[in-house]
């Protein structure tokens, strides 16, 4: 039997250019122990384009090696202000990212 559950990443704080180490260093540490991981961005206080970089970095290491990164919805307000802004996402979707799933569903 093979384990579908998400392992939930939690981003908090300032996740911006000024963090970009701290970011990515978590990053790191999940994606080589969990095969799927959700990234819960609620608690971010400040977001940039180095934010939306090293989640699309994290989803295309993670495809790479056959496992699965989501962002967990709702988005939080610093990262889906910057994405509208940056013209990545429109108000009713989220064109920037494939799978999102909801809170529920991350372990």
């Amino acid at each position: 039997m093979t384990d579908d559950r998400y392992h939930l990443l939690a981003l908090s704080g300032d996740c911006s250019i000024k963090a970009a180490e701290t970011v990515a260093a978590q990053l790191r540490e999940a994606l080589p122990r969990h095969k799927r991981l959700a990234i819960a961005t609620a608690g971010i206080t400040e977001a940039d384009l180095t934010t939306a970089q090293l989640l699309l970095a994290a989803q295309a290491s993670a495809a790479a090696s056959g496992g699965a990164v989501a962002l967990v919805e709702p988005l939080g307000a610093p990262l889906r202000d910057f994405l509208l802004a940056a013209g990545l996402c429109g108000p009713a979707g989220m064109e920037f990212w494939t799978t999102t799933i909801s809170a529920a569903e991350a372990a």
